[in-house]
């Protein structure tokens, strides 16, 4: 069985990483696992809550999530990683925006491996799943890639003339991946094609 995108990226009980360059829709692919979900907490560290809720509501189905917004931005990473912890033991889908900021937030490389070995025990031990959003621009990001489940890449290629959108999943822990490539379109709302129906 093929899973899908949004699947992937919101499986119970995994940390996902989603990475890529600005404006490749990766806060609009997470909302959509939200919406997937029916509930998520967002702990955005930019983007202001009504310019996200706005996101949710041009995804089918989005205007029916429930969605908690938490603004970090002045955070300190303890109130973070309980926050994170709070929606996790709620079931929810936890959305980090982004990854890049909150390592920025830790003070030393002990701090970062305490962060690692809590948020990847607590999604494991908790019915809901972790999804970190990175643009790769802390170095210290990367070390999430090793403890993370999924790992998706954004970017976009060339097809028949035109520049479209186009995700990769390199890691499904669980799954084997039949096919690592989905292209999605973010117009009025958002739609994800396999390859098999973009051509």
């Amino acid at each position: 069985m093929e899973r899908s995108l949004l699947d992937i990226i919101s499986t119970d009980g995994y940390t996902s990483l989603i990475e890529g360059e600005p404006g490749q829709g990766k806060t609009t692919i997470s909302l959509a696992a939200c919406a997937l979900r029916g509930s998520c907490k967002y702990i955005s560290y930019a983007e202001p809550e009504h310019s996200i809720k706005k996101k949710l509501m041009n995804i089918d189905k989005g205007d029916a999530a429930k969605i908690e917004v938490l603004n970090a931005v002045t955070g300190e990473p303890s109130r973070v990683f309980s926050e994170i912890i709070s929606g996790l033991n709620d079931g929810k889908l936890v959305i980090v925006d982004s990854l890049d900021a909150l390592m920025y937030s830790l003070k030393d490389e002990s701090e970062m491996r305490s962060f690692l070995q809590i948020m990847y025990g607590a999604s494991k031990q908790k019915k809901g799943s972790l999804l970190f959003i990175s643009e790769n621009v802390n170095p210290a990001s990367k070390h999430v890639r090793f403890i993370c489940d999924s790992l998706v890449s954004f970017d976009s290629v060339e097809v028949l003339g035109s520049y479209v959108r186009r995700a990769r999943v390199i890691k499904d822990r669980d799954y084997q991946i039949k096919n690592p490539y989905y292209y999605y379109a973010i117009s009025d709302k958002l739609s994800i094609f396999s390859p098999s129906q973009l051509f």
